[in-house]
């Protein structure tokens, strides 16, 4: 959000074409990041469902 108001505050989005590039640039940005935050929350749950991961107490000496 901060470069695009930078970029528009400079002028370098005027174009149309260049909106558009820059546009896409951030839709593409945002799916990948949405992709990233999904995965760290399904990693969790898979280690639960397939026993990987043991919740319970620490073994002390």
């Amino acid at each position: 959000v901060t470069l695009t108001s930078v970029c528009a505050n400079t002028g370098q989005i005027d174009d149309t074409q260049e909106q558009h590039r820059v546009i896409s640039r951030n839709l593409a940005l945002i799916q990948v990041t949405l992709l990233f935050v999904q995965l760290m929350n399904l990693l969790p749950a898979l280690n639960l469902q397939s026993g990987l991961l043991q919740v319970g107490r620490a073994k002390t000496k």
